[in-house]
Order: structure tokens, then sequence, then C-alpha cells
């Protein structure tokens, strides 16, 4: 009777151990799977954002070149720009060629049409 007993109690500590165990490993690969996704997540928004940036600044060489054709001075500043290189396609605009310019905010509406 006593060595049954004994072995009931070794087989289902044994299973109880074995479920712990599946357990764990089961939760761990969730939360590795979570944190997968989540950098992925990340990774995608970088990328929507640096092509956001590359959209900004074909729109700024655009207006430039429109600019430049129209032979008149743009105010850059007005044109409210974040960050723009006023290199300007054409030999005879009235721009001069700057490699970094100071501007804040967004491509004003008026100009961008």
């Amino acid at each position: 009777m006593r060595k049954r007993r004994r072995k009931r109690r070794r087989k289902r500590r044994r299973r109880r151990k074995r479920r712990r165990r599946r357990k764990r490993r089961e939760e761990e690969e969730e939360e590795e799977e979570e944190e997968e996704e989540e950098e992925e997540e990340e990774e995608e928004e970088e990328e929507e954002e640096e092509e956001e940036e590359e959209g900004e600044e074909y729109m700024i060489i655009f207006i430039l070149i429109i600019f430049s054709h129209k032979k008149v001075q743009p105010d850059l500043e007005l044109l409210g720009l974040r960050q723009a290189r006023a290199c300007v396609a054409g030999k005879n605009s009235n721009l001069q060629q700057k490699d970094t310019c100071r501007y804040e905010g967004e491509v004003a509406s008026h100009y961008a049409t």
C-alpha cells in the first residue's frame, strides 16, 4: 500500500513539474514573439518617418526649381521649411547655392500648389 502511494505521489509530482515547465516555456515563447512584433512595428514606423522626410525634401527641391525658372528670389522662411538645401538646378536662376539653411514648420499650402 505504502509503495503504491509513494509511486502515485512521485508520478503526480513529476506530472506537475512537467506541466509547470511547459507553461513556463510557452509563456516565454509568447513574450519573445510579442517583443519581436513590437520591434517590427517600431522599425516600420521609423521607415515611414524616413519616407515622409524624403517626401518633404522632394517638395522643397520642386518648389525651389519652380522659383528658379521664374527668376524670383523666394523668401524661404515664408515657405516655412524645416530643413532645406537651397541648391537649385538651373543656370539662369537668381538663387544662390547654399549648403544649409534654417527653416521651421511645414511647407506653406499656398506655395505648394
